[in-house]
């Protein structure tokens, strides 16, 4: 019996797994904006104790919202150091202007979605919507962030103390 459980239980674990991995992007093994906006959702629902019908309500408004956003975003043109430092005035002038209407218009679809979340959510539940989606993506900026400094360990002359998160002494190519 105890030999079967050790024989099933890591195939169970396997076929449970699966369906999440390939949910996955392909690509980055991330999963994609749509998967991740459906999870938030879901997380906020569980969080705001939402029966069935209307969590399904609120992922459905809550996913097509942020498809709007996402859709509103406006092409990303990169300048590199020199041609930002030979930009006229009126280039400069465009630019502000376009991010003000790109704001003006993240304020409109989040005006819509605030009707469309009044018609089945309280007032107190969609502020509490707002700050969890808020605390939720500061986190997220917190962890990229901390990634891009590596996990916002310093390294130096650490090799040894717990700062350092290398697996061994001499591991850490900064630290040696």
């Amino acid at each position: 019996m105890k030999k079967l459980f050790k024989f099933i239980l890591p195939m169970l674990m396997a076929i449970i797994a699966i369906p999440a991995i390939q949910a996955k992007d392909k690509k980055s093994g991330r999963p994609s904006r749509e998967q991740f906006a459906e999870v938030q959702a879901k997380k906020i629902a569980e969080d705001l104790k939402l029966d069935e019908n209307t969590t399904k309500q609120f992922v459905a408004t809550f996913t097509q919202c942020q498809k709007e956003i996402w859709a509103s975003a406006p092409q990303k043109i990169r300048k590199n150091k020199d041609q930002k430092a030979s930009m006229t005035e009126a280039e400069a002038t465009q630019i502000i202007k376009d991010r003000f209407a790109h704001r003006q218009k993240i304020n409109e679809i989040q005006e819509k979605y605030y009707n469309e979340y009044s018609k089945f959510l309280t007032q107190r539940q969609i502020l509490r919507v707002y700050n969890l989606e808020k605390k939720m993506m500061d986190k997220m900026f917190r962890q990229h962030m901390d990634g891009r400094r590596g996990n916002g360990q310093k390294h130096g002359k650490h090799r040894g103390t717990p700062q350092c998160n290398a697996p061994a002494p001499g591991a850490c190519t900064p630290c040696n």
